[in-house]
């Protein structure tokens, strides 16, 4: 129904990002993978993942989360369809 990566690995084209906290690597927990297939939408498996993200990163010492994405993902984004994204 879904699938996620997430572990305190930081792509290196984001180390000069503008991030709206600075913060020290390893309080950083990274999502690097979302995915929840099209069939399983509306039944909150993307919120329930991004809120066990959340209590993970807690759980681990991880204060602050960053999100990878892709154009993909930014022009769904734009376009306002929130069945693939959180």
């Amino acid at each position: 129904m879904g699938t996620g990566i997430f572990n305190r690995l930081q792509a290196d084209i984001y180390a000069g990002a503008p991030w709206q906290y600075d913060a020290p690597d390893d309080q950083i927990m990274v999502l690097h993978t979302l995915a929840v297939d099209p069939q399983a939408g509306k039944r909150g498996l993307g919120r329930a993942f991004a809120a066990f993200y959340e209590q993970y990163a807690r759980e681990h010492g991880c204060r602050y989360l960053h999100i990878d994405t892709n154009e993909r993902t930014e022009a769904l984004h734009a376009s306002n369809d929130h069945r693939c994204w959180i």
